[in-house]
Formats: structure tokens, sequence, C-alpha cells
């Protein structure tokens, strides 16, 4: 038998090799977007009649006694207001370290107390008070504590909720953890430990649907057992609930920062050392964007910039950033083969080329105590004062807010960026709200 190699009448014949296969990308899933301003008054009413809520008779009602912590802008305040009436809710006292955030709370809201931290409360003490400017006692007998927390100040919260037992504390971990993080059972075993053996702690996951951010934060529950299920349970009702709901274009939210001011004319040296700062910057940034292929290596350099009418608001950094990610957008727009949507057209110029996204489908990034915005379809860079918009807040009734009148940009940019939104705050406080017996589940009309 001749050996396989040399087989004459062989049947084996030789495969035609595979056509390469053209993969289809597939489309991206667009969000669902409503062009309709939002307002927080109509979202909680419409979140209430689709889950068949609605508020019991006021003649029953107590005014609710609340004390807060690290809020911010105090969306708690401001949300528990929208839902009950600025007559049911009393402010005992709130926990606030940061000066510029206990001017803002004072200048809004109307807390009896603002105290710095924990320490003289749990201690059962005076404490110095930012508000009356010397040392006052700490009011006693809140109904609902709600504290917004890093990860070092989140065990103090818990202990503070220990010692002063509220009937239920609602407590949100500002690290924004996502439910897979293998850091939450140890957060999970410390909180538990520390609420007491009467109490017990749920924890549920929350967004800021259908506001055009997605930042998702985890909330925690301290309140007697069974309570503690049914205010998670019903929390997780409403979050899917907003979910289905569509977003709210952020083009309504946007805001444009003043910097029409004229610039300081300067000097020949000046001008050549914040140019070489320019190119510096602008060559590293670029560099990154062809490395990350976000741009192609033969990419076209603009005759002008866009951050050219900035240069006296922005460092030259900040200037390069601006025009590295004016070529992306203009490369991701041609790529697509579209011009646009219409819809604002986002980046934010404090990340570099490599880590920043473009946002043009009418959502928007995360906010951020850094986040600095530009807008490239109106060429103009987006007031801070935007992000208070954006986290579902009513600027006709917060005062003080404009930039350069009693708060910086700094200090805008801190106080609103990284918070909790209202939408968020009012899928946790509606549990709490029935639980307390100002709201009540109506049979579905037939």
């Amino acid at each position: 038998m001749a050996p396989k190699g040399n087989r004459v009448n062989s049947r084996r014949t030789l495969k035609r090799p595979a056509a390469a296969k053209t993969r289809a990308r597939p489309e991206p899933v667009l969000p669902n977007i409503t062009e309709e301003n939002f307002c927080l008054k109509t979202f909680i009413s419409d979140l209430w009649r689709a889950l068949n809520i609605r508020k019991t008779d006021e003649t029953s009602w107590s005014v609710l006694e609340v004390a807060t912590s690290g809020s911010g802008v105090w969306t708690t305040i401001h949300c528990l207001w929208m839902m009950l009436g600025k007559a049911w809710v009393r402010e005992l006292y709130a926990l606030e370290q940061d000066a510029v955030a206990a001017q803002f709370l004072m200048t809004n809201f109307a807390p009896l107390h603002v105290f710095q931290d924990f320490e003289g409360v749990q201690n059962d003490r005076s404490l110095w008070c930012w508000k009356h400017g010397c040392k006052c006692t700490v009011p006693e007998g809140e109904t609902l504590f709600v504290g917004t927390h890093n990860d070092r100040s989140l065990q103090s919260a818990v202990i503070h909720v220990a010692e002063r037992k509220p009937r239920i504390a609602l407590l949100t971990c500002v690290s924004g953890r996502g439910n897979q993080d293998p850091e939450l059972n140890k957060v999970m075993e410390r909180l538990s430990a520390s609420s007491g053996p009467l109490a017990a702690t749920k924890w549920v996951v929350g967004d800021a649907s259908p506001l055009p951010c997605a930042r998702q934060r985890i909330l925690f529950y301290i309140a007697e057992a069974n309570m503690a299920e049914r205010l998670e349970d019903m929390q997780k009702r409403l979050h899917e609930r907003v979910q289905a709901m569509p977003k709210h274009c952020v083009s309504s939210m946007l805001q444009p920062l003043n910097v029409t001011s004229i610039p300081e004319e300067l000097s020949v040296t000046e001008k050549a050392n914040f140019e070489s700062q320019y190119h510096k910057a602008f060559s590293k940034q670029l560099a990154k964007a062809i490395q990350c292929a976000k741009l192609p290596k033969d990419v076209r350099l603009p005759k002008t910039r866009p951050s050219s009418k900035f240069s006296h608001a922005l460092t030259a950094w900040e200037c390069a950033q601006v025009d590295v990610l004016s070529l992306m957008l203009e490369h991701q727009i041609s790529s697509e083969g579209s011009s646009g949507n219409g819809r604002p057209k986002l980046a934010d110029y404090s990340q570099s080329p490599n880590r920043g996204t473009f946002f043009t489908r009418g959502t928007c990034a995360n906010v951020s105590t850094t986040s600095k915005w530009f807008e490239y379809d109106s060429q103009t860079l987006v007031s801070p004062v935007s992000f208070f918009k954006i986290h579902g807040h009513q600027m006709k009734k917060l005062k003080g807010c404009e930039v350069g009148h009693t708060f910086s940009e700094g200090d805008i940019r801190r106080l609103a960026g990284n918070g909790v939104t209202c939408t968020m705050m009012v899928c946790a406080l509606t549990p709490v709200l029935l639980e307390l017996g100002y709201l009540e589940h109506v049979p579905p009309s037939s």
C-alpha cells in the first residue's frame, strides 16, 4: 500500500479557505430621551401615581423632625419640602465640616443648629454651632437621620445613629461602589455590628434616573428588622419604575459660564511662556489620543483653536484639552457618518483624552467636584451652576448660586459635584414616609 503522501487516487481535496466574515457592529443602544424640562414636583407626582401612593390626611400629621449630615446642597431637606411642604419638616440640627457648605445651608434652609462633627453629639455635650457662633446644646428627638458620607465618616455616622436612636436612618456612601464590589460585604458587616441588636441594616442601589447623568449610589437603611425589609422592598420597586422613565435631555439644564471679561494684556514674555506650555500640553495629549485610537495618525490640525477665545479664562493645559477633544469629536462624527443630532456635544476638559468621553445623545457625564465641561456646538464653557439643575434642584428656590456673588466657581463646583440627585433621594425617602404615615398605598383604580 502506498504511503498516504503518494496516493494517486486520494479522495481528499483541498478546501477553499473560508472567506473573511465582515462582522456588523452592534447598533448602539440609544437612550430614551424626552425634551421636556425636568420638574421635581411633577416627577414626584408621576412616580407616586404610577405606584398608587398618595398623601394621608394632613390632620393626622405631626411635624417630621429630621437631622442630617454631610448633605452638601441639602438635597434631603429640599426633597422633603417638595414632598410634604415646608411647614411639615423641621431640621433639628445638621452636621457639616465644610464652612462653604455650612454657609450654603444657612443661606437656603432653616436648621435649628449647624454643628461641625459627630464627636460632641455622641458625648452629649454643648458644641460649637456655625449658625449661632457659640456653643449650643444638641437637640434631641429626631425621627429620621439622613447622612451622606465617605468610607471614613460612614462608620462615625453609624455610631452616631446607634447612640441617638432615630426611628429610621438613611445613609449614603459617596464612594459610589457597585453592588458587586467585595468591599460592600465588609461595609455591611461593620454597619450591622455597630447599629445595635434591635436594628437591621439593608442596602439598596439608587441612581439618577430620569435625570441625564448615570451616577449610582449604595444606600443603607437602618431600622427595626421588619421595617428595614419593607423599606428595602419599596425602594427597589421605585428604583425599577424610574429606570423605565425616559431621561430628560441635558440641553435645558446647561448654563454658559460668563467669561466675557476683558483679558489682561500679557507681556511678550508671558505670551511666549503660555504658548510654550500650550504646545507642550497639546503635543502630549494629541499623542495620547492617537495611541488609544481616538484619533488617526494622519489627523489634520485646525488653523484656528476652539480654545482661543477662552485662553484668558483657562490654563494652557486646559486650552490644549479643549482643542484635542474638539479634534476627537469631529473624527467621531465623521466616522459615524452623521453631523450630530442637534443635542449638546459635551466633554469634560478636566480629563485627558485617553480617559475622556463625549456625550452627544442628550445625556451627560457624572458630575464630580473637578468636572469642567465644554459644549462644542455653542463653543461655550459650562457653568458649574448647571450641576444643580442636572441633580434636579429647582434653581429659583436656591439663593447665592450665581458664580462670583456669594460663592466662587470653585465653591459651587465643590458643593454641587459628587452630590446625591433629587430623584435618587425621592426614591429613598418615599418608603420612609410610607412607614411614618405621611403616605399610604391606595387600591389601583379598576
